[in-house]
């Protein structure tokens, strides 16, 4: 088991194993600098804040639901977001 930055668990197979690639040396050669990956770590940190903010809302002796669907449109706003990215590092991987 790894813990990830959020502080839950994952099992060892999520995590790149000693033989196979992150990934990361070759975005960061594709694209010259590390801003893509900090850009995809923004939205990703959103994302993890906006669910915890959801499942505090919902777990309230009285639940604000209001509250939690706007956490969680929030987070199909930055997974888009990240899709974007991804899409972007793609683009420039293709033309390399």
């Amino acid at each position: 088991m790894n813990t990830g930055l959020d502080g839950n668990t994952r099992p060892d197979s999520i995590k790149p194993s000693k033989g196979q690639d992150s990934g990361l040396p070759s975005r960061v050669t594709a694209t010259g600098n590390l801003q893509d990956i900090v850009d995809i770590n923004h939205p990703l940190s959103a994302i993890i804040t906006n669910a915890h903010a959801a499942r505090r809302w919902l777990n309230r002796p009285d639940p604000n639901v209001a509250e939690a669907v706007a956490a969680l449109e929030r987070i199909v706003k930055d997974t888009a977001r990240i899709d974007d990215i991804i899409a972007d590092l793609g683009a420039v991987a293709v033309r390399a």
